[in-house]
C-alpha cells in the first residue's frame, strides 16, 4: 500500500487507523480490485479539524529548531561582522 510507504508504518497500523476513521465517518474507503481509494469526508467537522491541526503541524514544522538555530547563526556572524567594520 502506497500510504503504508508514505507515513513509513506497517500494513496492519495503517490499516487499524483507517478502519477507526472510517468508523467516525471522517474518511470513505471505496475498493477497486486490489486498489483501496482513501477519502477525507469534508462534510464531517472533525474532518476539517483534522486538517486545521494537520496544517498547523505543517507550519509549525517549517518553524523548527533547526530554523531558529540558523537565525541565531545568522544573527551572530552578522554582529561579528558589524564589529569587525566597526574596528
Amino acid at each position: 500500500m502506497d500510504l503504508v510507504r508514505r507515513v513509513n508504518s506497517t500494513y496492519t497500523q495503517v490499516s487499524r487507523n483507517l478502519q477507526i476513521l472510517e468508523k467516525e465517518n471522517i474518511i470513505t474507503i471505496r475498493t477497486y480490485g486490489r486498489f483501496r481509494m482513501v477519502r477525507f469526508n469534508r462534510e464531517n467537522p472533525r474532518a476539517e479539524a483534522i486538517l486545521k491541526a494537520l496544517a498547523i503541524l505543517r507550519n509549525t514544522e517549517m518553524k523548527s529548531p533547526v530554523d531558529q538555530n540558523e537565525k541565531r547563526e545568522t544573527r551572530r556572524l552578522a554582529q561579528q561582522h558589524e564589529d569587525t567594520e566597526s574596528i
